[in-house]
């Protein structure tokens, strides 16, 4: 977990004073690190809380990067890897709004749509609420916009 975190350090360190290239690939080799559930199969109530901690480091880790990656123009090669996250974490916005801007900046509106679409019925039916105002703006302005350059503005 140490190498994890020292890892991550390192990657925004970097995103901020060097290139976004390099910020990516201490990102992503900070990602393979992790193997499988903290703890998994162990039965312990009093770890719960930083469990959950340390699986929304990993989380906003892979969003940091995807975000990097979009800003390099990586966003076809996105697709299939963020379409594997959100279904594995199908209540999680920003997600959702990666892969929208992911697949609208591969000229497919359709599947951003359908992306929107997917956490709009998982938050409703489990949670009974919709998306945020994000990821609503981000809908409005790829449905109003066939183009890639109105999502360009969204910020997760």
């Amino acid at each position: 977990m140490i190498d994890f975190t020292d890892r991550l350090d390192r990657a925004r360190k970097l995103r901020k004073t060097s290139s976004n290239t390099e910020a990516v690939n201490e990102f992503r080799a900070a990602l393979r690190l992790w193997r499988g559930a903290v703890l998994a199969g162990l039965d312990c109530p009093g770890l719960i809380p930083q469990i959950t901690g340390l699986h929304e480091q990993r989380l906003a880790a892979y969003e940091e990067c995807v975000e990097l990656e979009l800003e390099l123009d990586r966003h076809r090669q996105l697709t299939d890897e963020l379409t594997r996250w959100t279904e594995e974490h199908p209540l999680r916005e920003r997600l959702a709004g990666l892969l929208m801007l992911a697949w609208h900046r591969s000229g497919s509106r359709a599947q951003a749509l359908l992306a929107y679409q997917r956490i709009e019925n998982a938050l409703g039916e489990q949670l009974g609420i919709g998306p945020g105002p994000e990821l609503k703006r981000l809908r409005e302005q790829i449905t109003d916009t066939p183009t890639a350059a109105a999502a360009e503005r969204w910020t997760p």
